[in-house]
This record gives C-alpha cells, sequence and structure tokens, in this order.
C-alpha cells in the first residue's frame, strides 16, 4: 500500500512542476526571441534624404514644397527603426531634448504614433522584444 502512495505523490509533484513551465513559457519564449536587427545602411541612406529635405527647406526660407518635402522626409526618417544607439539618441533628441528650446521650458507634444516607434526602437536596443 506505500509503493502506490509514492509514486502518487512523484506524480503530483512532477505535474505541478510541469504547470510552472507551462505557465513561465510565454515569458521564457518572449525573453529569448531573437533582436530583429535593423540594417544602419537603410538608416544612414534615410538620414541622408532628411538632411538634403531639411537643407533645401532651409535654403528656400522654407518655401511650401520644400517644407513639404521635409516633414515627408522626417516622417519616413522617424518610421525607420533606428539600427543603433545613435540613431535612437537622434530621434530623442529631436522629440524631447529641447526643452525650453522653442516653448519656455516645455517639450513639444508629439502624436502617440511618433512616441510609439521612438519607444519601440528604445525597447529593442535594450534586448527588449519590439
Amino acid at each position: 500500500m506505500g509503493a502506490p502512495t509514492q509514486t502518487t505523490r512523484r506524480a503530483l509533484i512532477g505535474g505541478a512542476g510541469l504547470a510552472s513551465v507551462a505557465l513561465i513559457a510565454p515569458a521564457i519564449a518572449a525573453a529569448t526571441t531573437p533582436v530583429q536587427v535593423v540594417s544602419s545602411a537603410v538608416w544612414d541612406r534615410t538620414f541622408a534624404f532628411y538632411e538634403r529635405a531639411r537643407l533645401a527647406a532651409d535654403a528656400t526660407e522654407w518655401a511650401l514644397k520644400e517644407s513639404d518635402a521635409e516633414c515627408e522626409a522626417w516622417q519616413v526618417l522617424m518610421d525607420t527603426p533606428a539600427p543603433h544607439a545613435a540613431a535612437l539618441h537622434w530621434k530623442l533628441d529631436y522629440l524631447f531634448g529641447h526643452p525650453g528650446k522653442y516653448s519656455e521650458g516645455y517639450c513639444d507634444s508629439w502624436k502617440q504614433e511618433i512616441v510609439a516607434v521612438v519607444i519601440k526602437d528604445a525597447l529593442r536596443l535594450a534586448g527588449g522584444v519590439a
């Protein structure tokens, strides 16, 4: 009669151990998901395109056509995943790095979609899943 009780206890203990693994398996999978590799070349090309558009807008004192082109190039650049910390720093500095420069000590407000792509970059580059 003693042997079946030990086997049952072992089965219960083993089952409890498997249940805990099943509960944490999604977290383990998320933590071990490979980090997305983003090409620096894509960022560099997109950044150069933005800089050309910005300089053209500056040269024409932000005429409508050049201003629109700069805005479109900026949006593409912001949507381009940051491949390294320097690119992320550029995005963060652009969004939040100059409080007071234009607005009495406050950072500008940005659309949620713009902030979300920068937060996604920060999580990915910090080793999180984004």
